[in-house]
């Protein structure tokens, strides 16, 4: 696994990073979702980040 550091990224950004659409991030996430808590527009939090890289790497 690639150390990432832990910043708000967009789900662009996170798209961007495994080379999909944002509509492919949304149905990966949506798993775990809830586990997310609050998403606040199109950023993730530093934590919502970590969650996210640790089910899909």
């Amino acid at each position: 696994m690639t150390e990432v550091p832990l910043h708000p990224m967009t789900l662009t950004q996170l798209a961007a990073r495994w080379q999909v659409s944002e509509k492919t991030v949304k149905k990966w996430i949506r798993p775990f979702r809830e586990e997310l808590g609050t998403i606040h527009g199109r950023i993730f939090t530093p934590q919502q980040v970590k969650i996210i890289l640790g089910h899909l790497e």
